[in-house]
This record gives C-alpha cells, sequence and structure tokens, in this order.
C-alpha cells in the first residue's frame, strides 16, 4: 500500500465514506501524506451537501454520522499545519455555509428547534457536530480569515433583504408612522423567505434565551452557578457558533422587533438594522448574570485570535451594549411605582463588578464614561444616586484605576458636587490618585 499510484488511491478514496476515510488516513502512511490533497476535495463536496440540506429537518442519520466524521478528519488535518491559499478560500466557503445552515434549520411557530427526523437519537448525532465547528472555528480565527467569514454573511444577508424588500406586504413594517397608523400591522403573512430572513436571529437566538435563561430570583446574583449551567444548554449551541467569529459580532442584520408606544398603549412589529450583537444582550438585560455569561464566552474567543490587536475599528465596543441593556432594563423597572431604591443601585454595582471580573480593572475608566453617556439625560436626582452608587463600588473595585477624564465625567453627572466619604484619603493611603476636590466632596474642576 505504500507504493500505490495517486491514480489508485483517488479510487480507493471514492468508495469511502468519512468514517472509513478518517480510520484510512491514520492507518496508512501513504494515505496520511496525500491527505490534505484528499480533504480540498471532499471540502467543496460538503460545502455543496449544506447547500442542498438547507432549511431541512429531514436528514437521513448516515449523513448525519458521515458530517461529523468528515469534521473530524478536517479539524485533525488542518490543526497542526497552515492550510495554503486555496484551502483558506475553500474553509472560509465551508464555514460560511455551516453558519447559513445554522440561521436556516427549520424551527418551531414557538421558535424551538425541530428535532431531526422528528427523533431524540438523530438530534444528539446532529449536535455532535457543534463542538467539531467550534474547532474549525479556532483555525479560522488562527488564520486570520474572520473578516472573510463575516464579509461572506454580510453578503449573503444583504442578498436575502433585497430580494424581499419591495415586497408589498412588508411596507408596512418598515418605518411605520405611529401617529398616522391606527392598528399595527400583523405579521401573519410572511412567506418563508421573509420568515427566513427576518426571524432567522430570532428564532436560533432569542427563542433559546428566552426559553432556557434562569429566570428567577437566585439568577439575580451577578456571580451563581445557575447561568452557567443555562449557558451550557445545548439549545444555545447554534448562537455560540456564530458568536465565534469576532468579526460577525458587529455586521448589520435585519430583523423583526417589537416596539411598544406607551401614549397609545400600542404594540408594533418594526423591520430594523441593528448589529448582531444588539437584540441578543437587549433580550438578556433583566438578568445581567446570564449576559455576563455571554461576555465571558465573547472574551475567550476575542482572546484565541492569533496576535493581540482588538477587534478592527472598535474597542470594547460589546461591552458598551451589554451596559446600554443592563441599564435600559434597570431604568424600565425604576419608572414602575414601588420599586426598590437598593435593587435599582445594585444593577450598577453587578455591572462594575462583572467588567472588572472580565476585563480587568486597566480599562475601568471606558466603564466610567459609557455609563455616564447613558445616563446623563436622566433627571439630576437620579444622576444623584447613580454617581453616589458608582463612587462606592469603584472604591472597593479600584479608584485609582479610572482616570481623571472618566473622574470628571463622573462628578460632573451629580451636577458637579456629592458626598462622597472620604474616598480621596482612603485612596492616597494606597498609593492611589485623590479624587478631584479632596476628601469627603468631590467637585467638578
Amino acid at each position: 500500500m505504500e507504493h500505490f499510484p495517486r491514480e489508485v488511491v483517488d479510487e480507493i478514496v471514492s468508495y469511502l465514506d468519512f468514517p472509513d476515510l478518517g480510520n484510512l488516513i491514520y492507518s496508512s502512511a501513504q494515505f496520511y501524506r496525500c491527505r490534505r490533497e484528499l480533504m480540498d476535495r471532499r471540502i467543496k463536496e460538503q460545502t455543496e451537501y449544506l447547500r442542498r440540506r438547507e432549511n431541512s429537518s429531514k436528514i437521513p442519520r448516515q449523513e448525519l454520522i458521515s458530517h461529523n466524521a468528515f469534521l473530524s478528519t478536517l479539524n485533525q488535518t488542518y490543526l497542526l499545519s497552515r492550510p495554503d491559499e486555496t484551502t483558506l478560500k475553500l474553509l472560509v466557503s465551508f464555514f460560511s455555509q455551516e453558519l447559513i445552515f445554522a440561521w436556516m434549520y427549520p424551527t418551531a411557530e414557538s421558535g424551538l428547534e425541530i428535532r431531526v427526523n422528528g427523533l431524540l437519537e438523530d438530534t444528539r448525532i446532529y449536535r455532535k457536530r457543534f463542538p467539531h465547528l467550534e474547532r474549525l472555528a479556532w483555525i479560522i480565527r488562527w488564520n486570520g480569515l474572520g473578516e472573510q467569514v463575516a464579509t461572506t454573511i454580510n453578503e449573503w444577508h444583504k442578498r436575502n433583504w433585497n430580494a424581499i424588500k419591495d415586497d408589498e406586504n412588508l411596507r408596512p413594517f418598515i418605518r411605520p408612522d405611529y401617529d398616522v397608523d391606527p392598528l399595527p400591522p400583523h405579521p401573519d403573512d410572511f412567506t418563508p423567505e421573509q420568515e427566513m430572513t427576518l426571524r432567522g436571529l430570532e428564532f436560533f437566538t432569542l427563542a433559546p434565551i428566552v426559553y432556557f435563561e434562569p429566570q428567577d430570583a437566585a439568577a439575580a446574583e451577578l456571580f451563581n452557578r445557575f447561568n452557567a449551567q443555562a449557558w451550557a444548554h445545548p439549545a444555545f449551541n447554534r448562537l455560540k457558533l456564530w458568536l465565534s467569529i469576532p468579526e460577525l459580532w458587529n455586521i448589520d442584520i435585519y430583523h423583526l422587533e417589537i416596539k411598544i408606544v406607551m401614549q397609545t398603549r400600542r404594540v408594533y412589529r418594526r423591520i430594523a438594522r441593528r448589529p448582531f450583537l444588539h437584540p441578543i444582550l437587549f433580550k438578556c438585560g433583566p438578568f445581567p448574570g446570564f449576559s455576563m455569561q455571554i461576555l465571558l464566552h465573547m472574551r475567550s474567543i476575542e482572546t484565541s485570535r492569533r496576535g493581540a490587536e482588538p477587534i478592527p475599528g472598535c474597542r470594547y465596543w460589546y461591552e458598551e451594549i451589554f451596559v446600554a441593556s443592563a441599564l435600559w432594563d434597570a431604568f424600565q423597572m425604576y419608572a414602575h411605582a414601588g420599586q426598590y431604591i437598593s435593587l435599582f443601585q445594585q444593577t450598577f454595582a453587578d455591572i462594575i463588578r462583572g467588567y472588572v471580573f472580565i476585563f480587568g480593572r486597566d480599562t475601568l475608566s471606558d466603564l466610567v464614561l459609557n455609563i455616564v453617556f447613558f445616563v446623563q439625560d436622566r433627571p439630576l436626582p437620579v444622576r444623584t444616586i447613580i454617581a453616589r452608587t458608582m463612587a462606592r463600588e469603584l472604591k472597593k473595585q479600584g479608584y485609582k484605576y479610572v482616570n481623571d477624564t472618566a473622574r470628571n465625567a463622573l462628578v460632573g453627572m451629580a451636577g458637579g458636587i456629592f458626598a462622597s466619604s472620604d474616598i480621596g484619603d482612603r485612596e492616597r493611603e494606597k498609593g492611589g490618585h485623590a479624587p478631584i476636590g479632596g476628601s469627603g466632596v468631590m467637585k467638578l474642576a
């Protein structure tokens, strides 16, 4: 077998499925040496296979097993050796198709994914692909292909949107006039193509959050095991797959969202264009602990990219979305009569603690500036409560890490002066910087 000509090798491989091919590659030196050429041809075949199976929940079990074996062999082939340029293009096309396949997988009307072939065992086999895809995403990131994947997905989504944007039944959902329209439109007449484009994000990301995120009092605590257990549920595998490429986090997605007009007590559905991560974190807003699990997952992915450079064009921008989502929910709750101020204050303390836990203290000034930006238009008494709460928490987390710009912004948020219980003296004893205005009172410079 060691001296087989290439034509014989190709003939043998043509009769083998991926489980057998994987065993043969690692049992024969001849096949092991030519494994890269064998995988290049098979990547094209599997990409076409995924296109044929788009939007289908009826997949023969043998195809599921074969595809899992292909992913395993693919990872073993390219994990330790850099692919050439031709193979890199094939990997981008294949991985992008896996993302599209996850987006288009059929779901029930409630948003939950349908079992493969209606069987639990086939669904279990199907979900075995996700650990393989996470390792493949690591190869994609390490070879610097994230931007190419994001470009491919962005073009695919734009093509879908351009194909439906002029449809007559979509016009009431695009920039609705809330003052003129007497009744909100209802999205019952969407075609399958429109459903796939506008509700795909809802089905594979937002519906699992609604059903499986912890929704009890214990989950309100920032550091608890319930949020981590919920995040490990298989229902979040598709979301984790889309989060596996950092360049996808900020691409624009058209989706159907709810708009509530409080003055007239009407609920509209409208088509909005949002960065991919926005609706996800806003859906998790009531439970910052679960949002923190998502941010921890994203942080682990970001730090596994090749090199230390940040995501192009942004710096911790996804932390800004977390702040906006958490504060939006906090102010919504605070607007109702009978709410405890301590619960409102706890949100700001949790944001600071969670941020320090995930990102450390070196960029704590960015967090302070973000919070000030989102609350600067609130009434002065509310801003004063927030500023005092943040000052107390920053004393615990390390006020010396906050630069002068952030300190000025924090003091100015409270109107220029507020009591701060000798924060400067305590920090001076620790070798830190004294806040502006000395101890006892912080004044705007």
